[in-house]
């Protein structure tokens, strides 16, 4: 099928996730803790996905504030004497700055359909992350845009109207079984599953377009047209 239109994900998709500061951080926690506790249980016990989950209409809340919010917790829960606001300064800084995969420049450049950027991330961030990146988008849709996260149905339906076609015709892009393959599939939109790191496909996913290693598969997938 020819797709009129391209939603992508942002962070996972386009550049790489934040999962080695996050890892240096609760190694941090873990060091620090007078409980002794261990990487896994610091991990446990930060609920910043849960939070995101609730966080929408009235009661939003920005990734910032959630992940201060959430890291104090784990500070407090743990009883480690580290700062929330000098320990998140390395993350806001790479949500930032991110880090491209080696193949986004050119799958971008490879697609001939509008496009939209669509990230649970506050709004300066991905900008700043675009602007880094040297990329531009006529269309970006963000979670504290939309007042709600992914996979909650209101950024989809805001990509969509952006783009002005049916949601049957726009492939969703993303990297995240829930956020983006569950958000898209529970909007009516076809998606695609970036799966770099060969995660089982669970059976609720059968409806995806497809499964790629990569944006390079994908891209051959979308210019073959199928």
């Amino acid at each position: 099928m020819q797709y009129q239109a391209i939603l992508l994900d942002f962070y996972g998709t386009l550049v790489a996730e934040d999962d080695e500061i996050i890892s240096r951080l609760v190694q941090m926690i873990a060091s620090q803790s007078p409980l002794k506790p261990t990487a896994r249980q610091v991990i446990d016990a930060w609920k910043f996905s849960e939070r995101c989950s609730t966080s929408h209409g009235e009661a939003f809340r920005t990734q910032r504030e959630l992940e201060l919010e959430t890291l104090g917790e784990v500070l407090d829960r743990f009883e480690c004497p580290l700062s929330p606001e000098e320990l998140s300064e390395p993350l806001y800084a790479y949500w930032r700055a991110p880090t491209a995969f080696p193949e986004s420049a050119s799958f971008l450049a490879s697609l001939e359909v509008p496009t939209c950027v669509v990230s649970n991330i506050d709004q300066d961030d991905l900008r700043a992350a675009l602007a880094h990146n040297g990329w531009e988008f006529q269309h970006m849709v963000t979670s504290e845009g939309c007042r709600s996260y992914k996979p909650r149905p209101e950024m989809f339906q805001a990509a969509i109207e952006l783009l002005g076609a049916p949601r049957e015709s726009v492939l969703h892009v993303g990297d995240s079984l829930i956020a983006d393959v569950r958000g898209a599939i529970t909007s009516g939109i076809p998606v695609a599953w970036i799966n770099r790191r060969s995660r089982a496909r669970p059976e609720w996913a059968a409806p995806l377009v497809g499964e790629f290693g990569d944006l390079a598969a994908l891209g051959q997938f979308i210019t073959r047209g199928q």
